[in-house]
């Protein structure tokens, strides 16, 4: 793995991180409210002056102001998930999803919002905490891509819990939403992730190492953001470690052991570095 890089929240308390987000949020909120007034205003003013055709126009700019300032928004939301995905802080990213789980609004937020939480719950050790936070969220209408978070964090929880018999289950809903999707929509890629992610926990149960280092290759292959790159990591060690190759599955959680932030994985790469002493700490 690449020297690591760290988001502008890194060294920032969960407090001050809610404040400055959702400052950021009700300044969108502001700036969308004033826009589109002006622009109704102005149009009914031009209206009132016979020129209806004034509609036109403005109903074209409102619907930009909007839709720029939504991907305002979501862009602000995908920074705030880097606590999680680039830091590997789980701890905080779980504390600044409780602090904002008042202001969450109805919607597609309020979903984001829980999906997040849960996944941050999932990696932090909270498997069981992580699937209530999710439940219900899968029987209402939501978005393919919110479709697939959740059933991340489902998936994410059953590692945690070394449920191999969950992540089977899941196996045809996620391969059903994964060929539903054209080829040309990033989300297929998604959900293939998804998919191998579950297949090579299915497999390392079932100690099929053939089917375990097909799917691992997946993952690795697919792995960007540094969370996902420890935790590529830490399966490796996992499935070495069970094919008796202790001394190649060292190396892979000692990385996991450096880069795995408050993630759960970082200590159980510890324990596992403690348990299995190499070489120069036997001489040590």
């Amino acid at each position: 793995m690449a020297e690591q890089e760290f988001t502008m929240y890194k060294d920032m308390e969960p407090e001050e991180i809610s404040r400055k987000f959702w400052g950021a949020d009700y300044l969108v909120d502001l700036v969308m409210m004033v826009g589109l007034g002006f622009v109704i205003i102005a149009a009914a003013w031009m209206a009132n002056k016979g020129q209806t055709w004034a509609f036109i126009p403005a109903t074209i700019i409102a619907f930009i102001v909007f839709v720029g300032l939504n991907s305002r928004r979501l862009r602000n939301f995908a920074r705030l998930q880097g606590i999680l995905m680039v830091d590997c802080d789980s701890k905080k990213m779980e504390r600044v999803c409780e602090l904002s789980a008042k202001r969450t609004k109805k919607g597609a937020e309020r979903i984001r919002f829980r999906t997040l939480h849960g996944m941050s719950m999932a990696l932090n050790g909270k498997p069981d905490e992580a699937l209530e936070m999710i439940d219900g969220l899968e029987r209402q209408k939501v978005q393919a891509a919110d479709s697939l978070n959740i059933r991340s964090v489902r998936a994410a929880a059953y590692r945690m819990k070394g449920d191999a018999a969950s992540a089977e289950a899941m196996v045809n809903e996620v391969q059903a939403i994964h060929d539903s999707l054209p080829d040309a929509n990033p989300l297929k890629g998604a959900a293939g992730y998804l998919l191998a992610q579950l297949d090579f926990t299915v497999a390392l149960d079932k100690r099929d190492w053939e089917a375990a280092e097909h799917a691992l290759e997946h993952v690795e292959n697919q792995a960007a953001a540094p969370e996902r790159l420890v935790e590529a990591a830490y399966s490796h060690g996992l499935l070495l470690d069970a094919q008796g190759k202790t001394d190649e599955a060292r190396p892979h959680f000692e990385e996991v052991a450096a880069k795995g932030g408050t993630l759960i994985i970082r200590d159980k790469a510890r324990d596992w570095l403690n348990a299995h002493p190499g070489p120069a700490q036997l001489e040590g």
